[in-house]
């Protein structure tokens, strides 16, 4: 993509993402994020034709990076369902300390249409290291598919009811675990595990990093 291309494909998703982060999903039109990103509608639809598109490269670009942020960290466990799980809770982490992504991460977990883009992203990444293939990846789509459905609802509702996102995440990867039945024994070793390799990691040089490779990210 050329230079000129690239930076407008940047103004844009940093129009939009802050958008979506202020305003929500649905309020937010077409018009507005041409208008913030000093366009015209019309060469804002030749890059993104429909508002579905920004807020799925959005997700996708946000997955994507932090992902690889993980990958950096080599001394930790090769089994897929501590990888998914430390990651996990380093991303609520980050996301604590950052005001409009926490914004935006409830906008796009609220709508069933943008958690299935979460939760496909999320199945493909864990199918790729998971090596064993110990389970189909419907099932693993299930499993995390039932897990995130309710994690979500408790993350946004974490205020009202009391709960912090180191409770949200051990729940939810002893959710998916279960579904897979697998034995408390190997539920109790992940979650010991991922509270060890956690330790190792740093929420807020997480949340950096991610800024640095996604400069639409940038206020």
């Amino acid at each position: 993509m050329a230079a000129k291309n690239l930076q407008k494909r940047t103004d844009i998703l940093h129009a939009a993402y802050h958008l979506f982060a202020e305003f929500g999903y649905e309020a937010t039109s077409l018009s507005m994020i041409a208008g913030e990103a000093d366009i015209s509608k019309s060469l804002l639809q030749s890059y993104y034709r429909k508002k579905s598109d920004l807020i799925k490269e959005l997700i996708s670009d946000i997955l994507r990076n932090s992902y690889s942020y993980m990958e950096h960290f080599h001394t930790l466990s090769a089994d897929p369902f501590e990888k998914i799980s430390c990651y996990n809770t380093l991303f609520f982490a980050g996301v604590s300390t950052d005001k409009t992504l926490e914004q935006f991460i409830t906008v796009s977990v609220s709508s069933p249409e943008l958690l299935d883009i979460w939760i496909e992203s999320i199945t493909a990444w864990l199918w790729d290291f998971s090596g064993s293939r110990k389970y189909s990846y419907l099932k693993v789509r299930a499993a995390i598919s039932f897990s995130m459905a309710g994690s979500m609802h408790l993350y946004i509702r974490r205020n009202e009811l009391g709960l912090d996102y180191i409770q949200i995440c051990e729940n939810h990867i002893r959710s998916i675990l279960g579904y897979l039945r697998e034995s408390s024994g190997t539920i109790e070793k992940i979650c010991a595990e991922t509270n060890r390799s956690l330790t190792q990691l740093d929420a807020e040089d997480f949340i950096r990093y991610c800024k640095r490779e996604l400069c639409w990210m940038e206020s």
